[in-house]
């Protein structure tokens, strides 16, 4: 029997090419106070389970998880990432092997409760990967040189949604994988980029799906 996969992507923009390559139909359309104006959380249904349009961010990407649980037993996520690495050009393909959550530290250090109590409540996780990047999840887009350089010692991309997507499919006992696709450098004039290429990054979104599913029918 071939599992239910629930395929997330934060954005229609992200997800339009894979919706229509699927075929994929309407379910439900419904829109909660924690998302942003103009936002809604969808769902789509294809032959071999789900498309969800999470909206942006970590907690709208954990809720939608949780909401659409019971309905899948593996949860794949999508989406655009800025690249943290020289080497990683334009419309680069990337899995995550690890997650983190951003989180802007006070300028004096912290103590050792803190520290602890910081490790505890944002757990970094090791997902099923054999080989993969070091994703980091901020809850704004980061398009700044210095924090870009700053985050750029420890992680490969950053994204607004993969923290929230493993954290949920975690406690919830599901098997999940992410991969991203490099839309940006983290830096000044990132916007224009992926405003620019929208189309391109979601019709290579759209490949890499189609190519998974025969993997999995």
């Amino acid at each position: 029997m071939s599992r239910r996969i629930v395929i997330l992507f934060a954005q229609e923009s992200e997800a339009r090419a894979t919706l229509d390559a699927l075929k994929a139909e309407p379910l439900i359309h419904h829109s909660l106070n924690i998302w942003s104006e103009g936002e809604k959380c969808s769902c789509y249904l294809f032959s071999q389970g789900r498309i969800v349009l999470t909206g942006m961010g970590t907690h709208a990407a954990q809720m939608a998880v949780a909401t659409h649980a019971m309905h899948g037993d593996l949860f794949w996520n999508l989406g655009f990432a800025a690249t943290l690495n020289e080497n990683q050009p334009l419309t680069t393909l990337v899995p995550i092997q690890t997650v983190d959550k951003h989180c802007m530290l006070p300028a004096v250090g912290l103590d050792p409760l803190s520290h602890h109590c910081l490790s505890t409540t944002l757990p970094s996780f090791a997902l099923e990967t054999a080989a993969g990047a070091r994703l980091i999840s901020s809850d704004y887009p980061i398009h700044n040189a210095t924090l870009r350089q700053q985050l750029a010692l420890k992680w490969d991309l950053v994204d607004m949604e993969g923290y929230g997507i493993a954290f949920a499919a975690q406690a919830l006992a599901k098997k999940c994988q992410l991969w991203k696709i490099v839309s940006d450098f983290a830096s000044p004039g990132g916007r224009e980029l992926i405003r620019k290429n929208k189309p391109l990054f979601s019709e290579k979104l759209a490949n890499f799906v189609l190519e998974q599913l025969k993997l999995h029918l």
